[in-house]
């Protein structure tokens, strides 16, 4: 048996995990920057994974989410910088879409528009046949 071990060609930032979990509560970012007690900036640098979470702002994150720990979410940071450097990507930017397409079109295949099949004309209803007055 072997033993193959999965290494994506995509990132996921910190943030979204945080965002999967401000989503099961109905919570927002802004909320979660209040309790943070951040600028704005900072935690939606976080959501993009542009702001880097230290050792303080993972014991935030644990103590205001109510899920991990400090070590998941430095762990969780640090994966995602070093799948960034891997790929060749900076942390906080986008895949740009062309790489993207090119990315999919390498794995999967160049991309075909599915064939419409042409619409069905509605067929009229027939109309009940009138009862004749005798």
């Amino acid at each position: 048996m072997t033993n193959k071990q999965f290494i994506p060609d995509w990132v996921t930032a910190p943030g979204d995990t945080i965002q999967d979990i401000l989503d099961q509560h109905g919570w927002t970012v802004d909320d979660l920057t209040a309790w943070l007690a951040c600028t704005p900036e900072r935690a939606h640098g976080l959501m993009r994974g542009s702001v880097r979470i230290n050792k303080e702002f993972a014991r935030r994150l644990t103590k205001v989410l109510g899920a991990g720990t400090e070590q998941f979410w430095l762990n969780r940071d640090r994966q995602y910088v070093e799948d960034c450097e891997r790929l060749g990507m900076k942390p906080g930017g986008a895949i740009p879409e062309k790489e993207f397409w090119r990315r999919a079109e390498k794995r999967y295949g160049p991309y075909e528009e599915p064939t419409k099949k042409p619409a069905r004309k509605a067929k009229a209803a027939k109309k009940p046949a009138r009862k004749r007055a005798t």
